[in-house]
């Protein structure tokens, strides 16, 4: 598990397994654990990269503000680093974003592309929750939205059947250091801004995964973003919120091994 110093910053992954080359990009205020439940599912078919993006886990933590730019040359350098050409990048809510912004920034690095519970076009009544969460981050650091957080990721019964597993997660959260989350809760409001009119120049074949409980990342989301993203589908979980990878684990597993076999040509 290796800390490397890029050209634009130091990163931390893990890289383990062999065959198709597979980037997994985390969500905002966690780290590469998050695709923990994935690893089994994963390892007969794919090289899997978990990177720590910035200012998360045992990345490079440089002051805010952000742009999605600086997160793709992150996973574009990190690819170099590794001598590996191309890969498919899976993205998990922000981590699904940055993936968008590899493909935009970076085409000819991405082989395909999955989008996993990411944001898209919000209503302004979704903004302005946003907007509200980013001026509590500011004013109270990550303990003033984590039982929120955890509501919003998780069902009820997942959450009483996983009690240690909510544990970390909420261990996790509150262990992030207060500027990088404010700078990172900045960006993730600021995805509509930086993204929504570029998604038409994403030329890898896409898949856009979300559940239909989550409440943050919704299936219209999900449909608008393949409105606007040429060569994408959609695929909407039943009753899962928004902590997609944990909750639904092999059907997400089975799901990227059925879009890499179908759609992406072999790397």
């Amino acid at each position: 598990m290796p800390l490397v110093r890029l050209p634009s910053s130091e990163t931390f992954f893990v890289d383990e397994g062999s065959g198709t080359p597979l980037v997994l990009i985390h969500g905002m205020g966690g780290d590469h654990t998050v695709w923990d439940s994935q690893l089994a599912g994963f390892r007969d078919r794919f090289r899997i990269v978990r990177p720590d993006i910035l200012g998360h886990g045992g990345s490079e933590k440089p002051p805010g503000p952000w742009t999605f730019t600086q997160f793709s040359r992150q996973i574009a350098e990190l690819l170099a680093h590794l001598e590996i050409p191309r890969a498919i990048v899976c993205g998990f809510s922000l981590g699904g974003s940055i993936g968008q912004a590899v493909a935009m920034d970076h085409p000819g690095r991405v082989a395909g592309l999955v989008i996993v519970s990411s944001g898209c076009a919000r209503t302004p009544e979704e903004q302005a929750a946003i907007e509200k969460r980013v001026e509590q981050v500011r004013a109270g650091g990550p303990s003033a939205v984590v039982d929120g957080a955890l509501q919003r990721w998780f069902s009820a019964k997942f959450a009483e059947a996983n009690p240690d597993l909510i544990a970390y997660w909420r261990a996790r959260l509150l262990g992030n250091d207060y500027e990088p989350y404010c700078a990172v809760y900045r960006l993730y409001a600021d995805i509509d801004r930086q993204l929504l009119d570029r998604l038409g120049s994403i030329r890898a074949p896409t898949l856009i995964v979300t559940g239909d409980r989550d409440p943050g990342q919704t299936p219209r989301m999900a449909h608008e973003m393949a409105r606007r993203i040429p060569d994408s589908e959609v695929l909407i979980f039943p009753g899962i919120p928004h902590m997609l990878p944990l909750e639904a684990a092999p059907e997400l597993d089975r799901a990227v091994k059925d879009f890499a076999a179908r759609r992406v040509a072999r790397i």
